[in-house]
């Protein structure tokens, strides 16, 4: 017998990071299928190698590129590092494509498109790296 999934049915669930109460009984919120799955995603390129106690792997320096020279190279090495943290860490997504653009000399922005599985339709993830990136992490 094949199963179905419909769009109400929860496949993915997890805690929303912002610890925002719901309205209805106070409890922490929480995120489930795409939003979980984007939510996971971002946490992913937004920690530091050895951020994690005891995951010293897990994690992504996209801040290293910040100020690296804007050009193919560098673009490539980004998507690249994108491209590994996500199919090492995040097996409930498929990339399909990493766009990076940069709308100022120390910005950088990256549009990650994935699909989250069993789903067949992609969603698109924007990170914005800049200076004030920098000092959440220090």
């Amino acid at each position: 017998m094949a199963s179905s999934i419909t769009a109400n049915t929860v496949v993915y669930s997890d805690l929303d990071l912002l610890f925002l109460p719901q309205a209805r009984n106070r409890d922490v919120s929480r995120l489930t299928n795409v939003d979980a799955v984007k939510r996971s995603v971002r946490n992913l390129l937004e920690t530091l190698p050895g951020e994690r106690p005891f995951q010293p792997q897990i994690g992504c320096n996209l801040t290293r590129y910040l100020f690296e020279p804007n050009d193919s190279v560098t673009e490539r090495l980004l998507v690249e590092e994108i491209r590994r943290v996500i199919a090492a860490y995040e097996p409930r997504a498929t990339l399909k494509s990493v766009a990076i653009t940069s709308p100022d000399a120390s910005t950088l922005q990256c549009a990650i498109t994935f699909v989250v599985l069993p789903q067949t339709t992609g969603t698109t993830l924007t990170i914005t790296l800049s200076a004030n990136l920098l000092s959440r992490i220090r």
